[in-house]
């Protein structure tokens, strides 16, 4: 029997502006987990279950209808939280997977495509800033919904969740990140940098 671990986010995150939604979800994050050390050495910040990963992916992405758009990587993060192998083509949804820390080489990824991602919604004047944290690792329709996603990025799956009801078209010309220990993940890594480099100079000025 699994034990519900303690949550680490208040059910929902509030404030004047986006960016002070973000700025309240580190520093929650920060002052209830040890922070870790980016792949650069010296950014310092706060570790996540997979669970939790789920949870903010999951605000996000009910905040405001543009987000998908705005943040195409969401699902590729989401991917590696639910331990997503691209050789087996299997999703990992155990209580364990759920309660292990999110791989460290992605920790400050995401954190910084957070932070891009909340400017990027104050710049466009998207109103009502606010972040709903009660999102479950066990919701079948956020499963699904990575797993469409994937499909379409041209990793088909083969897991115990309910299949999306979709048919999805599967393109070959991509692979979806790789999320079990030892394998590489510069495709979100190098992505990230890419889309989110020169947008997160307030992150690393503000949060490191």
């Amino acid at each position: 029997m699994s034990v519900t671990p303690r949550r680490t986010f208040p059910p929902v995150i509030t404030a004047s502006d986006w960016g002070s939604v973000f700025g309240a979800a580190f520093k929650t994050a920060a002052n209830r987990r040890k922070r870790g050390v980016a792949p650069d050495g010296w950014t310092m910040v706060p570790r996540l279950t997979n669970g939790e990963v789920i949870q903010v992916i999951m605000g996000w992405l009910a905040a405001d209808p543009s987000v998908k758009a705005a943040w195409p990587l969401w699902y590729q993060f989401a991917a590696v939280a639910y331990g997503w192998n691209p050789t087996t083509q299997r999703m990992v949804t155990t209580p364990k997977q759920r309660d292990a820390l999110y791989p460290s080489d992605l920790m400050h990824e995401l954190w910084m495509s957070q932070d891009a991602l909340a400017y990027d919604l104050d710049k466009r004047g998207i109103t009502s800033p606010r972040l709903d944290l009660d999102g479950s690792f066990d919701d079948v329709t956020m499963q699904g919904a990575v797993a469409a996603a994937l499909a379409e990025d041209g990793g088909a799956l083969t897991w115990g969740a309910p299949k999306p009801t979709r048919k999805a078209t599967v393109k070959p010309k991509a692979t979806a990140p790789k999320a079990d220990n030892g394998l590489g993940l510069a495709l979100v890594l190098g992505a990230a940098w890419l889309m989110f480099g020169k947008q997160s100079r307030r992150y690393r000025r503000t949060r490191g």
